[in-house]
């Protein structure tokens, strides 16, 4: 499982294009394994200013009869990320934390669809105003959850302007390695 959760997480591209904005791989591939357990793997993109991070995670437990759509257990592990937000608020590392309302959005990338549940984040770091973009989706095929949060200065409209670009190349090219993994 571990192999190709991690294979999977390699093969995402090493830069991912949107609009006029490049995101390129900053951290190729992490075993967060070794802190957390089922924690997996994270490929983690930037931009050529250094105030955008991308984390890409696939957990590495698998979950049997996962839909693509949104579930309750997709809402209860959003909801688990989310108080990790309160807890980093409780422990002083941001303040200000504002989670906003949870949307289901529908995807569309290269005649694939994928849903997602997506949530705001803001909050202040450090005196700096930034917000994330949690994404949470689901491949079954990979019989993984797949979460990516975007964070950035609050400023930084093209990001939000881009988020669903990005996400649909993230899914889309999970949905092609799994694919190939199935023909083999």
């Amino acid at each position: 499982v571990a192999k190709t959760q991690e294979a999977a997480i390699s093969s995402l591209p090493a830069e991912i294009v949107a609009n006029k904005s490049t995101y390129k791989t900053v951290e190729a591939v992490a075993n967060r394994e070794k802190n957390q357990k089922g924690a997996g793997f994270t490929r983690v993109y930037g931009d050529d200013t250094g105030e955008v991070v991308i984390t890409v995670f696939l957990y590495n437990n698998l979950e049997f009869g996962m839909t693509a759509e949104v579930s309750p257990a997709t809402e209860t592990l959003m909801d688990k990320h989310l108080q990790e937000f309160s807890a980093m608020q409780d422990s002083g590392l941001y303040d200000s934390v504002n989670a906003g309302e949870k949307n289901v959005r529908d995807l569309r990338w290269s005649g694939r669809k994928f849903q997602v549940l997506e949530v705001p984040v803001a909050f202040n770091q450090r005196e700096e105003a930034k917000k994330s973009y949690l994404v949470l989706g689901a491949n079954p095929d990979l019989l993984s959850y797949v979460r990516i949060r975007f964070t950035y200065p609050q400023g930084r409209r093209d990001v939000e302007r881009n988020k669903n670009i990005v996400t649909a190349r993230i899914l889309n090219a999970l949905a092609v390695f799994a694919k190939e993994q199935n023909a083999r």
